[in-house]
């Protein structure tokens, strides 16, 4: 994907994000008809083990985050990869200030504590699980399509961590913490993000990059 294509989709995600922003603040008819909708959601898939979602849910921020991280960190450190390691933390570091400010300038509460199937606290909009998960995830994929050669495992990767994307942002769902708005601005945020840093990094590793 150019470069111009990833400024296309960073100016997109960003109209959207704004758009669900405004409509939060000046449209709060909106949580009532959202509510429903995780009402909806949850009948459907009640079925699930909650453990089974909670598992899936802390792929976005918890343990098993920080496994992931962690991990994909020690992977590029072996290949060699040291820019992309930096490009990589820095993302994940930058990521949670952006979307923490953001929460504290919308206010959103999260929705009512009846729906909610475990606790949480904070403020619901944009969703941080969903936002890390994307920066995350998103900006590995990134890194597998640019340096995995082998054109099956890279599919299989890709696959793999956009599957992983989607059920972390579902699970918030599911799990009443937060509204599907919330998860969508997180995504078009997160995918923001990603599209700005791989710009920056694909103009470093232009100077020439041998990390």
């Amino acid at each position: 994907m150019s470069k111009t294509d990833r400024l296309y989709i960073l100016i997109t995600c960003l109209i959207i994000f704004v758009l669900l922003s405004l409509l939060i603040l000046y449209c709060p008819a909106i949580n009532k008809i959202e509510v429903e909708a995780i009402r909806f959601i949850q009948k459907i898939f009640k079925w699930v083990n909650i453990n089974v979602i909670l598992f899936i849910t802390h792929f976005g921020h918890g343990i098993n985050w920080i496994i992931s991280v962690l991990a994909s960190i020690l992977i590029l450190l072996i290949c060699k990869k040291f820019k992309a390691t930096l490009f990589f933390i820095f993302t994940i570091l930058s990521s949670q200030y952006i979307y923490s400010a953001i929460k504290l300038i919308i206010e959103r509460p999260r929705p009512p504590f009846w729906i909610r199937l475990i606790d949480m606290h904070g403020y619901s909009f944009p969703s941080g699980h969903s936002t890390l998960s994307m920066i995350t995830y998103g900006f590995l994929i990134y890194l597998v399509y640019k340096h995995v050669n082998n054109s099956f495992a890279r599919s299989i990767l890709i696959f793999l961590l956009s599957l992983l994307i989607i059920l972390v942002g579902f699970s918030r769902i599911v799990l009443g913490v937060h509204y599907p708005t919330d998860v969508i601005g997180g995504f078009t945020l997160g995918i923001s993000i990603i599209c700005l840093l791989t710009i920056l990094y694909d103009i470093e590793i232009r100077n020439p990059f041998k990390g």
